[in-house]
């Protein structure tokens, strides 16, 4: 699904795109705001993950938290048999508080 939609072949809301990565929402959000950064490249998960790709991730986090006033958010992403597909995925979270598990 996530190569689907950096190809553009599957619809999605996007927030933000680079290079390197592009933002939607969720489908399925499980927080007010529930954003997924997704590598353009295929990446299986986190530990395939290049330096580089976590200057455009910490640019875009970045720029959505000052575009969007957000006062605080969650970074979260999933690797091997926790994750749903094999494409890594981070998850931005906001509009939720500090005690809120997920």
């Amino acid at each position: 699904m996530f190569c689907r939609i950096v190809k553009g072949d599957e619809q999605a809301n996007v927030e933000k795109e680079t290079d390197r990565v592009i933002v939607v929402q969720d489908a399925r959000p499980i927080a007010p705001i529930h954003l997924l950064i997704i590598p353009k490249q295929h990446i299986k998960d986190i530990r395939d993950a290049e330096p580089y790709l976590w200057d455009d991730v910490r640019k875009v986090v970045n720029d959505i938290s000052k575009e969007r006033k957000l006062t605080g958010f969650r970074i979260t992403t999933n690797a091997g048999d926790a994750a749903m597909m094999p494409h890594m995925v981070i998850h931005m979270l906001a509009g939720i508080t500090s005690d809120r598990s997920i």
